[in-house]
């Protein structure tokens, strides 16, 4: 080739442009295609998204209207058992519900004593809840024992001291840190007593806590009656013992006196705790009054607190100084 010429390049046929460009488009258009589609997925996606994010609310939301139809209910629950505790204590205390005519029969009466509060105060709603007439009877020197007191009284009901007195045959582990033994003198009976008297608020009358030995004890009982009388109005035996002298020792002392007629909740089961709430029921019915006993335990407050109104259909619940008064006026 003469030096100076420069090589021509080959020119590109017309076909392979023809080529080279359909290819390109047809890329372009896969490409499209890709894209579409991962825009379609995403699409998809977000609807998807979208409802599980929907049936989140609707599960909020019911559940939001769940607990507050639940809570309407617990609310129109409690307003029914208010009104039913307003009407029971309308027929508790007697005003204009039930009111005997001249020509009936009186209903028979019963006292209802609860012992040992002190211990806890985890029950003193029920005090509040319970619109019947209750003894409260009030253990001494424990961590909630003035509590119990003024809290009974701020309800309306009757405050008693629970007398600790000794028992027989009963591990000394067990008794109250003061109680009241047979080896006192006559001026530690006293004094004892009366000390455990001003330690307990509102008290109206006495009942014995344990005490099957203290309460046989004549000796015993004749200085605890005289300690009393004149600052309470009563004494109630709760019977720990066959053998017990406290009645008769307080008619001989001018002491009013009354022993227990039913343990209601020697057995802790509701269903138990209500048959014994029924014989006492019918021990009143029988003979005109009746004193049950039983203690400061939820499930006899829950056995008392269903059988307001079948108690109330049957006799007229009062206080044991009620009771007892009702007696002396006779």
């Amino acid at each position: 080739m003469p030096r100076g010429r420069r090589r021509r390049r080959p020119k590109v046929s017309l076909p392979v442009l023809h080529i080279a460009f359909v290819l390109v488009f047809l890329l372009a258009i896969l490409e499209a295609l890709i894209i579409s589609g991962l825009f379609k997925e995403n699409l998809a996606l977000k609807a998807r998204l979208e409802g599980v994010r929907q049936l989140q609310l609707g599960a909020k939301t019911s559940a939001r209207q769940g607990v507050k139809s639940v809570r309407n209910k617990v609310a129109t629950k409690k307003k029914q058992r208010k009104v039913v505790s307003k009407k029971s204590l309308k027929i508790a205390s007697g005003v204009g519900v039930r009111t005997a005519s001249k020509k009936e029969k009186p209903l028979p009466r019963l006292v209802i004593i609860l012992d040992d509060w002190g211990y806890s105060n985890q029950n003193f709603p029920y005090l509040r809840d319970i619109a019947l007439k209750l003894d409260v009877s009030v253990l001494p020197n424990h961590r909630y024992s003035r509590a119990a007191a003024e809290t009974a009284h701020r309800y309306g009901k009757e405050v008693m001291l629970h007398l600790p007195m000794e028992p027989l045959n009963l591990d000394r582990k067990y008794w109250e840190k003061v109680t009241i033994t047979t080896d006192m003198d006559e001026g530690q009976i006293g004094q004892t007593v009366l000390s455990l008297l001003d330690s307990v608020p509102y008290v109206k009358g006495v009942n014995n806590h344990m005490g099957s030995k203290a309460t046989a004890d004549r000796r015993l009982m004749n200085v605890v009656v005289k300690t009393l009388k004149g600052r309470v109005g009563f004494f109630i035996d709760s019977v720990s013992t066959p053998s017990s002298v406290v009645c008769k020792v307080a008619k001989e002392n001018g002491m009013m006196c009354l022993s227990r007629d039913v343990f209601i909740d020697n057995d802790s089961s509701i269903s138990y705790i209500k048959s014994q709430i029924r014989r006492a029921l019918r021990v009143a019915e029988k003979k005109g009054y009746a004193v049950a006993i039983g203690h400061d335990r939820v499930n006899t407050l829950r056995a008392i607190l269903d059988m307001e109104t079948e108690i109330l259909n049957r006799v007229e619940v009062v206080t044991a100084g009620e009771l007892v008064s009702s007696f002396d006026s006779d």
